[in-house]
């Protein structure tokens, strides 16, 4: 039962992550007119989370086609950018709350700052899905 509301949260709030990303993608890619390779990595990243492919490299990965892919290469960055950027975001709210001088606009920061903010909680709960669906069975109960 735990697992299928995970897997189900973890779905959802990458998908939504994934917005976010593409969203924020689309308006660098505004300002820059250019390529923006950081967001379609992190897009990828975020969907190996939560699909097939990101368990076992593709057919076209020379070398590793067919392999498993190694679990902590997905679950250590994973937990630890969604933990910073959660830990930073999450201050910055704080800070915000409280009520401390910025040369920015509040409405600007409060957006800024909670979108940022999902975008680490997102890449937790995705990083959580993919670490119950790829663990081993528990040596004393066997599940």
């Amino acid at each position: 039962m735990a697992t299928s509301l995970a897997r189900r949260t973890g779905h959802g709030l990458t998908y939504a992550v994934l917005g976010w990303a593409v969203a924020y993608g689309g308006v660098r890619l505004a300002w820059a007119v250019g390529e923006t390779p950081e967001f379609r990595q992190f897009g990828s990243d975020l969907l190996a989370l939560v699909h097939r492919w990101g368990e076992v490299w593709p057919g076209w990965v020379p070398l590793l086609a067919g392999r498993t892919i190694p679990r902590l290469l997905l679950l250590v960055p994973g937990f630890g950018l969604g933990a910073g950027i959660v830990a930073y975001f999450g201050m910055g709210l704080v800070q915000l709350v409280s009520g401390s001088a910025s040369e920015f606009s509040d409405t600007f920061l409060w957006v800024a700052m909670s979108a940022y903010w999902v975008l680490g909680l997102g890449l937790v709960v995705a990083s959580g899905d993919y670490h119950l669906r790829t663990r081993g069975a528990c040596a004393a109960c066997g599940r």
